[in-house]
């Protein structure tokens, strides 16, 4: 997404289970443009989760969010099993690596939601701003958003910038943890991430 305010360009990189859906509404509603908006509903979910690469031609400051990858991964998890037919009992306590690999390869190689677990690294480039989610959409994001891209926002509402504390994990096997921590090694690292805390049988 390219926001708009004034003069002032800004590319938002929208990585799915992030809280882009606040933010995307309160741009769309705020900053774009009504012919700037038509360019991202050709492919709705596509260039509303589209990468860096995608904004390759434009020189602007880019931005995103990233959220823990554990968290953002039963997230996804919780978003995508009723696509594919799958009910939340299939992932909750999975102490079967193979049946956990079998359902997980499902959705991830699935094209509309392969999005939904695909690193977040993947999204962005060496340039990109890093908002944790962990860190609220509130006030200290606002005024992030203000002096680093001089956006001014004057949001309070929550509809738009809401943090998701209804959020309930699923629980999973220590097994299947070992797996999402290597598969996710990369955002670990480059977002400085703890390790996922393991269940003391």
């Amino acid at each position: 997404m390219i926001i708009h305010e004034g003069y002032n360009r800004v590319i938002y990189i929208h990585i799915p289970r992030t809280g882009g859906r606040y933010v995307t509404a309160y741009f769309k509603n705020h900053h774009i443009t009504e012919s700037d908006y038509d360019t991202f509903i050709d492919d709705h979910f596509a260039q509303a989760h589209a990468k860096i690469n995608y904004y390759k031609d434009y020189n602007y400051k880019n931005f995103t969010i990233v959220r823990n990858p554990y968290d953002r991964f039963i997230s996804s998890i919780k978003r995508c099993l009723p696509e594919c037919n799958l009910s939340l009992n299939t992932f909750e306590n999975v102490k079967d690596y193979k049946t956990f690999l079998k359902y997980f390869n499902i959705m991830k190689d699935t094209k509309k939601l392969g999005q939904f677990f695909e690193k977040q690294i993947n999204f962005i480039n060496k340039d990109t701003y890093i908002w944790k989610l962990e860190d609220k959409l509130w006030d200290n994001f606002l005024q992030w958003l203000k002096d680093n891209f001089n956006l001014t926002t004057n949001i309070r509402d929550p509809k738009y910038l809401a943090w998701p504390n209804d959020f309930n994990k699923v629980k999973v096997s220590n097994e299947t943890k070992d797996y999402i921590k290597k598969y996710y090694e990369e955002d670990y690292k480059r977002f400085k991430y703890r390790s996922i805390r393991y269940t003391i049988s």
